[in-house]
């Protein structure tokens, strides 16, 4: 039928669920014919007792009275909670078989009844054949098997009878019959494309959903990780610079006194020499455990900034002052070329001397001497 696909190109587990999901909302339509079933049977009985014998109109009546057993089964298929694929195909099997012997005994009277009728009663036959063929492939239209137990018998009502009668009214009827048979088919195709379409988005929203939940579970797991991770390397930071700084500051404190000679002379010359180089050295590594401190503080979102109105060109004097012995020694001018008029700057004032300091430092060692 036009606009159907073959659910062979999708993978067997997915088509299986759609064809699972077009039966289930095939049945739930079909569902109330349990109840108007017989009562449009005993209307039409009754409508065709002016042409037809009563006796076989209640044998008929009764036949498709015992049809709606097929709803049973409805009930019972609608009440499963994910079914195999197996058990999918074995229902849509016999609720088709259900739905072809239904429709066979609804329209039987066409075939039994219709030559016995005058025209208006063969006209009401033809009217009953066609509003059926029309409700029941928007009915049975999300699911293909469905459409053909449908078409086949109530299409034939409406094709076969006139044209045995061999008039050219009849032909005439049977013509517009096979008109309205295709053109129903083409509509009920067309529905069965859109409701196969709509279930299959419906599940690609749904499989998204799982997937971006997942996504999300394992961002939020790996953001933990980090977090955990940043902390600890924090707190070992903090720790080892702790640890660190105890040592060292009873190195610069003893190598301060000992280059001061409060008690008296060291000796050798070279003594002197050896603890100026400890005291610098350990003022070096003071420094260098401060800033991985302090860049461990800024990773954590833990430093405190104190911003006050800085003179930025003393600023810059204080930090070349520092720097001109490291210069000089590579034979590196240091010169300050500041506007006068440089309005002050709203900042910590630790954090911009240490600014400073680190591009000063950067510029002298990378600055070639020639």
């Amino acid at each position: 039928m036009t606009g159907a696909q073959p659910s062979c190109t999708l993978p067997p587990d997915r088509a299986a669920k759609l064809e699972c999901e077009q039966l289930r909302l095939t049945e739930r339509n079909v569902r109330p014919m349990l109840y108007s079933l017989p009562g449009m049977g005993a209307v039409t009985g009754l409508l065709l007792a002016s042409w037809i014998d009563p006796a076989h109109l209640f044998a008929w009546y009764l036949v498709l009275c015992a049809t709606t057993i097929r709803f049973w089964f409805t009930e019972k298929f609608l009440e499963l909670r994910d079914p195999t694929r197996h058990e999918v195909r074995r229902w849509h099997d016999l609720l088709a078989l259900g739905t072809l012997v239904s429709n066979s005994v609804w329209v039987m009277p066409q075939f039994l009844f219709y030559a016995q009728c005058s025209d208006t009663g063969q006209m009401f036959l033809f009217l009953i054949a066609c509003c059926s063929l029309a409700c029941g492939l928007v009915m049975v239209s999300p699911s293909t098997r469905m459409l053909w137990a449908t078409v086949l018998p109530i299409g034939s009502a409406i094709i076969v009878p006139p044209l045995l009668e061999g008039e050219p009214l009849q032909y005439g009827l049977a013509g517009f019959g096979l008109i309205l048979t295709l053109y129903m088919m083409h509509v009920a195709g067309n529905m069965h494309a859109s409701t196969r379409d709509l279930f299959m988005a419906r599940e690609d929203k749904n499989e998204l959903i799982e997937q971006l939940a997942a996504a999300k579970f394992e961002s939020d797991k790996a953001r933990q990780r980090a977090e955990a991770a940043s902390l600890a390397k924090s707190e070992f930071l903090a720790n080892m610079s702790h640890e660190l700084r105890t040592p060292l500051n009873a190195i610069l404190g003893f190598s301060e006194l000992m280059q001061r000679q409060i008690f008296g002379p060291l000796g050798a010359h070279q003594y002197s020499e050896y603890t100026s180089h400890i005291s610098d050295s350990g003022r070096q590594l003071l420094g260098l455990i401060n800033e991985v401190l302090d860049l461990a503080r800024i990773e954590s979102g833990r430093i405190g900034l104190r911003p006050v109105d800085i003179n930025i060109r003393e600023l810059a004097r204080q930090s070349m002052r520092a720097f001109e012995p490291a210069a000089s020694d590579r034979n590196i001018r240091l010169d300050q070329d500041l506007d006068r008029q440089l309005p002050l700057l709203n900042a910590d004032e630790r954090a911009a001397h240490q600014i400073l300091m680190n591009l000063l430092s950067n510029a002298i060692k990378f600055t070639p001497t020639d």
